[in-house]
């Protein structure tokens, strides 16, 4: 499993940006492709983030056949009724889109384009996350709090930590080994390396004229 930690590390519950101070509406897309090892408990730890704003999450799959389409439906259903022993918070939309197939760019930036485009107006921030991660529960919170404080932030990113269970190939362990080799990069407090799996703009910088077209290469086939 993946763990995804704000860029910043804290410690204990209370902290500026956690929990119930933050209020503004953040729309997290997750591109989805079938469905993985642990997929339900990850994506249920993520629709169940504490956080005390609006959360739009948008699920993008290529088409309605590919199974993570209706495996995402039928859990945020199932937690909409209280029957998967988590809950859908009252704050959490969930919303499951087929993006149709890429043409020009990676399915993936594709997927990621497609859910972009369909962000809620009333958002202040969007949040690109990786659908196969295992979140801290104030993920959002805490990333949200950064962009409080630092008026000039630009992105908000955080890192994996990587878990392999028993049994994991020897490939899982050389992952870990690689993630752990640039951990000390993403210790400091502001750094120049960003993690795509864990990625938060402001929305209001993704809508603006200088960033939207290299936000939108990828349909014309100028990004991956």
């Amino acid at each position: 499993a993946l763990w995804a930690c704000a860029g910043r590390a804290r410690c204990g519950d209370g902290p500026p940006g956690a929990g119930g101070s933050p209020r503004a509406g953040v729309t997290v897309i997750l591109p989805v492709k079938g469905c993985h090892d642990d997929f339900q408990a990850n994506w249920v730890a993520q629709l169940s983030m504490d956080y005390a704003g609006p959360l739009q999450f948008l699920f993008v799959a290529e088409s309605r056949s590919d199974p993570a389409f209706r495996a995402v439906r039928e859990l945020s259903d199932t937690m909409a009724a209280s029957m998967a022993g988590s809950c859908l918070p009252p704050n959490v939309s969930v919303e499951v889109l087929a993006s149709g197939k890429a043409r020009a760019c990676s399915q993936k930036a594709h997927n990621l384009l497609h859910g972009l485009e369909r962000a809620a107006a009333e958002s202040s921030y969007v949040l690109v996350l990786d659908d196969d991660v295992r979140v801290h529960r104030r993920l959002v919170a805490e990333l949200v709090g950064e962009f409080q404080r630092r008026p000039d932030l630009f992105l908000a990113t955080g890192y994996p930590f990587d878990v392999p269970p028993a049994g994991s190939s020897v490939w899982a362990y050389c992952a870990l080994t690689w993630h752990l080799l640039l951990l000390p990069f993403f210790s400091f407090h502001r750094t120049l390396f960003v993690w795509g799996g864990c990625m938060m703009f402001r929305a209001e910088d993704l809508r603006k004229d200088k960033v939207r077209p290299a936000t939108f290469a990828g349909t014309d086939g100028n990004t991956s």
